[in-house]
């Protein structure tokens, strides 16, 4: 037999011998069956590490990748309404009005904080005029409107300068700053 002919019968018979260890391993009961084939990313032991990993992709401008770490970590993490709110924020960034919809109602259900702050991100910008955005906006805005009207006392102290406006009575406190609204009265 020529010499080139013996090299190549003994790197298929190496090939071979290669692929069936390879199938021979995998079948093994020592392997897991549900074994993953390429190493994956570690699931977050935390909220807050799963957001970290959120927001690093995020400043990276993987979007996309962002996106799939917020999913993973509402399905890890199904009350905690931080990481819902930023799943909204990174779908917002992307433009998907009904996914950035969704997780900011499910970050409303698992007990979101100053609801009226967060939509005012500009995270959600891209999404803001979409049909879906404004009917959560508009779910919302019934909620601060549905408190009694309140009266004006005549003992209230009143400043006002530009586009700030301090007020204060019996009540409570009233300061608007721009867009930016504290009121503490009842």
């Amino acid at each position: 037999m020529p010499k080139s002919a013996s090299y190549a019968c003994r790197r298929f018979g190496v090939t071979i011998v290669l692929a069936a260890t390879g199938l021979l391993s995998a079948c093994s009961p020592d392997s897991p069956a549900d074994a993953p084939v390429a190493v994956q990313e570690s699931a977050a032991k935390t909220p807050e590490e799963a957001m970290v990993a959120v927001q690093a992709a995020i400043g990276e401008q993987n979007l996309g990748d962002a996106a799939a770490k917020a999913k993973t970590a509402q399905a890890q993490f199904p009350a905690n309404p931080r990481i819902h709110l930023l799943a909204a924020e990174v779908e917002g960034r992307l433009g998907n009005a009904g996914n950035s919809a969704a997780a900011f109602r499910r970050a409303l259900d698992s007990g979101l904080e100053e609801p009226i702050m967060a939509l005012g991100a500009p995270a959600f910008d891209p999404v803001r005029g979409s049909e879906t955005f404004r009917q959560l906006q508009a779910e919302m805005a019934p909620a601060r409107l549905t408190t009694t009207p309140r009266a004006e006392p005549s003992t209230a102290e009143r400043v006002r300068a530009g586009d700030v406006e301090i007020t204060t009575d019996a009540t409570g406190d009233y300061v608007r700053a721009g867009d930016i609204v504290l009121d503490t009265r009842p």
